[in-house]
């Protein structure tokens, strides 16, 4: 998350936003790798904090691919998090970055595709 905030080439800041995403959600060719498993509740609510300001931070410069990768990392947590730990992700996205059309659109775009994600480990109880 820190490369995403410091200096860096747009290369280096896009690397670092697709990498986070892929730790949030990720599915290779033959086995499903699920690197949000490995956060235990309280990372995975910090980790959560931590994204919203990214996409409402003008000065942070998030280009277009940088700010979809944030938003994909954030519909992936919004539909992997407990409902206990994270009971209403629409509410606070629009408290989060309601200010900010442009990302909170891409985000309620993202939620319903993430849903439907393969690579996530959504139960029958989901449903």
């Amino acid at each position: 998350v820190a490369m995403l905030t410091g200096p860096g080439s747009p290369e280096q800041i896009l690397f670092a936003a697709r990498t986070l995403k892929h730790k949030v959600l990720i599915r290779s060719l033959y086995k499903v790798i699920f690197d949000y498993a490995q956060l235990d509740e309280g990372m995975a609510v910090g980790l959560r904090d931590t994204l919203w300001p990214l996409l409402t931070n003008t000065g942070s410069g998030l280009s277009g691919p940088v700010q979809s990768q944030v938003c994909l990392a954030l519909a992936g947590l919004a539909v992997q998090m407990n409902a206990a730990l994270w009971p209403n992700p629409l509410a606070d996205a629009l408290s989060q970055v309601g200010q900010c059309p442009q990302a909170m659109l891409q985000f309620l775009a993202m939620l319903p595709e993430q849903l439907d994600n393969p690579a996530l480990p959504l139960g029958s109880a989901f449903y």
